[in-house]
C-alpha cells in the first residue's frame, strides 16, 4: 500500500481514504468479470466473424480496443466493395454496442483512404475519403459518442515514397503532404460504468510521469516495421497505452478485428481478460504464436512458410510504382462507389490499416 502512495503521489486525505478501504476488505462491493475466457484451440479467441459475438453477454465488456479494416484492398478485403465494406463495418459496431458496459469506452485506430478517385477520369487528381465521420454516424445510434481523439504520429521512410518526394523534376504547387499519422478515436458508452474497489483503482492509475506524455493529442510511436505473418500489424505500445489509460486491472478488453492478436497479448500482460475475434482463418497460426499457445505438429512449419510468403510480397512492394491495389470511387450524386484499381506507393507499410 505504501508504494502505491508513492508511486501515484496521493495527498494525505486521499491516502488515508485509500488505506481504511483496503482495511475494511468485504465492504467493498467488487464486481467480478461477468465472463471468463473461454475453452478452446486459442482461450479468449474466437476465429469467427464479429458481426456475430453471441458468445459474450450483453454489457460484460468494459473496454474495446481495435483497428477495423481499412478498404484499401488489403488481403483480406478482397473482393469487398466499398458499400460492402461500410456496411460489415456497422454491424460489427453494433454488436460491440450490445457487448460494452454502462460506461464503458471503444477506442479505435481508424485511417482515412488517401486514393480515391472521383467519377471516371482516373487521371484526375486524387482526394482523401475521410471516415471518422462514418464510425461517429453509427456509434451514436448506440449512445456511443466521441470524446476524445489522438493523433499517432508515426515515422515513415520516405525513400520509399516517392510520391511526396521532392526532386529536380517537382513542379512548384505540386507538393505532396507525407501522411505520416492515423487517428485514434475514443468513443464513450451513455451511463456510468461501476467502479471496482479502491486497491484495484489504486493498481490501475497512470502515475505522473505516464499521464504527463500520454495525456498529450499527439502520440509519437514507432510503427512496426517487420510485418509477419499479417500485412497490417501495430505496435504493442499503442494498446499498451490505450489499455491503462481506460480499463482497470481485471477488466475485460475485447478486440473484434483481432488481426495478428495484438491486442489480447497485450491486456493479458497488463492483468486484463483479453478476448477476441478474428474471421479469417489464415491468421489463426499467427494469433496462437503471438499468444504462446501450444501448435499441432506442422502448425510451426505453417506460420513459417506464411511469414516467408509475405516478407516476398513486401520486398517486391518497394519499387517505384509500388503494387497494385484496390481503392475506390464515388459518385457523391449518385452515392454509388465502384473499385478502381490503382499504383499506390508502399500502402503495405505506410498506409495500410494497422490491424491488432
Amino acid at each position: 500500500m505504501a508504494k502505491r502512495i508513492a508511486d501515484h503521489d496521493l495527498s494525505a486525505k486521499r491516502a488515508e481514504t485509500a488505506i481504511k478501504t483496503y482495511l475494511e476488505k468485504g465492504r467493498a462491493q467488487v464486481k467480478k468479470p461477468m465472463i471468463t475466457v473461454p475453452d478452446g484451440d486459442i482461450p479468449g479467441v474466437y476465429i469467427k466473424d464479429s458481426r456475430d459475438m453471441s458468445e459474450l453477454p450483453n454489457k460484460s465488456v468494459h473496454l474495446i480496443v481495435s483497428s477495423p479494416p481499412y478498404g484499401i484492398g488489403m488481403e483480406y478485403e478482397k473482393g469487398v466493395s466499398f458499400n460492402e465494406h461500410i456496411e460489415i463495418v456497422g454491424d460489427v459496431l453494433k454488436e460491440c454496442g450490445r457487448v460494452l458496459c454502462d460506461g464503458g469506452i471503444i477506442a479505435l485506430n481508424i485511417g482515412d483512404i488517401t486514393r480515391f478517385r472521383e467519377g471516371k477520369d482516373n487521371k484526375g487528381h486524387h482526394q482523401i475519403q475521410l471516415m471518422g465521420h462514418r464510425y461517429q454516424n453509427i456509434l451514436r445510434k448506440f449512445q456511443i459518442r466521441l470524446t476524445d481523439q489522438i493523433i499517432w504520429k508515426k515515422s515513415l521512410n520516405w525513400k520509399k515514397r516517392p510520391d511526396v518526394s521532392l526532386s529536380d523534376e517537382t513542379v512548384h504547387c505540386t507538393y505532396s503532404i507525407l501522411d505520416n499519422w492515423e487517428h485514434i478515436f475514443i468513443f464513450r458508452k451513455k451511463g456510468e460504468r461501476i467502479v471496482p474497489a479502491e486497491d484495484v483503482v489504486l493498481r490501475s492509475k497512470l502515475t505522473k510521469e505516464q499521464w504527463k506524455v500520454w495525456a498529450q493529442g499527439v502520440w509519437d510511436i514507432d510503427p512496426v516495421r517487420k510485418q509477419d505473418g499479417h500485412p497490417a500489424v501495430f505496435p504493442d505500445e499503442l494498446p499498451r497505452r490505450l489499455i491503462m489509460m481506460f480499463s482497470y486491472a481485471e477488466d475485460t478488453v475485447l478486440d473484434p478485428w483481432l488481426g495478428s492478436g495484438t491486442t489480447v497479448k497485450v491486456a493479458r500482460e497488463l492483468n486484463r481478460i483479453g478476448i477476441g475475434y478474428e474471421k479469417e482463418a489464415q491468421y489463426k497460426e499467427v494469433i496462437m504464436k503471438k499468444l504462446g499457445v501450444p501448435l499441432n505438429e506442422g502448425e510451426g512449419e505453417a506460420i513459417d512458410k506464411k511469414i516467408e510468403s509475405l516478407q516476398e510480397v513486401f520486398a517486391s512492394a518497394v519499387v517505384d510504382e509500388g503494387p497494385s491495389i484496390e481503392v475506390f470511387e464515388v459518385n457523391d450524386e449518385a452515392d454509388k462507389e465502384e473499385p478502381v484499381v490503382e499504383h499506390a506507393d508502399d500502402y503495405l507499410e505506410a498506409e495500410a490499416g494497422e490491424a491488432v
